[in-house]
């Protein structure tokens, strides 16, 4: 490809706006002027990303790879360029932290309660007091039925993580 094309006739400022272009080399610059540097480089291939808002209001993550096309002389003809969309994977690697962090906080709360209902148990082997059995077998009842509660609803937001994730 030899140039810059686009089917709707759009230059890149137009097709890519204010949208910024992060990479190692060019710290502040917009698409449009990492396609011109990459044009005008001799660096070879060049890549960067982009977090791009679509006309819709979608935040999309961009990955360029812009490669030159030289003549035998080794003059500049124009580019190729590689768009991807990343953005699927950027939203993966953000649900996988949640759920990450949402594992680490209910281990936690499960080992908090187990410990707690250990005790309540160990107090209640060494007791002879009828009535702080009682107690205690009704404290470790109401421990064990917020465990259900907190377990149930863990898995009830994994299923619908999981219809959400089938639907789209």
């Amino acid at each position: 490809m030899l140039g810059f094309a686009s089917p709707l006739g759009m230059s890149l400022t137009e097709l890519f706006r204010d949208a910024k272009a992060v990479s190692d080399s060019n710290a502040d610059s917009t698409v449009a002027e990492a396609f011109q540097g990459a044009l005008q480089s001799k660096a070879g291939t060049t890549n960067f990303e982009s977090s791009y808002l679509t006309p819709n209001g979608e935040e999309r993550l961009l990955k360029f790879t812009l490669i030159p096309m030289c003549a035998p002389t080794g003059e500049t003809l124009g580019m190729a360029s590689v768009v991807s969309d990343e953005s699927a994977s950027a939203d993966l690697r953000r649900a996988r932290v949640l759920l990450s962090e949402t594992s680490a906080e209910m281990a936690l709360e499960l080992r908090t309660s187990l410990a707690t209902i250990r005790e309540w148990a160990e107090q209640m082997g060494r007791t002879t007091d009828r009535e702080q059995t009682r107690s205690l077998a009704g404290d470790i009842s109401a421990e064990a039925g917020r465990l259900e509660k907190l377990v149930g609803g863990f898995l009830a937001g994994s299923r619908e993580d999981q219809a959400l994730g089938a639907g789209a």
